[in-house]
């Protein structure tokens, strides 16, 4: 265990440094700078190859076995370990100036996931888990909502982008929870939800 903490605390140590850099070089993002994915609503930014540069030189120091797999593609899955990172989640977020995105990044081990970091660089906020060490907040323990009765809850959500086909049924099942619960929200950010699921803000 004394192992795998010294672990967190040094993915810790560069999620804060990716974030700060996301952060700072968000004023100066321009259009030209912003690149189409798959389509039209997955956008990359040369931010987002930048902060995934920066994960993947220090991480290959960190465990120089362990392969990647990267949202923008860098390296090459390996047998045992490998890091799972995505270093801006919320893309469009951060581009359209929305303060609500994070990096994210967790080790995995055949098959089974080790630890894992989120940090949101706008609030300042870091969640971290490792197995058998617990979940945290800014490095106080955090659990989920105890909540079970739909009505009192409160949700998150968010759309593919690649499914345009179905978005009538995706707003059927969101009309009929968002009636029965406290309400539904889409923060535009899939690791954000996580983590406020992780912490009891979401149900």
């Amino acid at each position: 265990l004394s192992m795998l903490r010294e672990l967190l605390d040094q993915v810790i140590t560069i999620s804060k440094e990716t974030g700060h850099f996301l952060k700072n070089e968000r004023a100066s993002i321009k259009t030209s700078d912003i690149e189409m994915k798959s389509g039209k609503n997955d956008l990359v930014s040369r931010a987002d190859k930048e902060a995934e540069r920066r994960f993947v030189d220090f991480l290959k120091n960190l465990l120089p076995e362990a392969g990647y797999i990267a949202e923008e593609g860098t390296g090459e899955r390996a047998e045992e370990y490998n890091w799972i990172i995505d270093p801006l989640d919320g893309t469009t977020n951060y581009l359209f100036g929305i303060p609500c995105y994070c990096t994210s990044v967790a080790l995995w081990q055949n098959g089974e996931i080790l630890l894992g970091v989120i940090y949101d660089p706008e609030r300042d906020e870091c969640f971290s888990a490792a197995k058998g060490l617990g979940a945290f907040l800014n490095g106080e323990p955090i659990s989920v909502s105890k909540q079970d009765d739909l009505k009192l809850t409160l949700l998150a959500t968010g759309f593919p982008y690649d499914n345009k086909g179905r978005q009538m049924d995706y707003l059927k099942i969101l009309a009929a929870v968002n009636a029965n619960s406290r309400g539904i929200r889409r923060l535009g950010a899939a690791a954000v939800d996580m983590a406020y699921v992780a912490c009891g803000r979401l149900d």
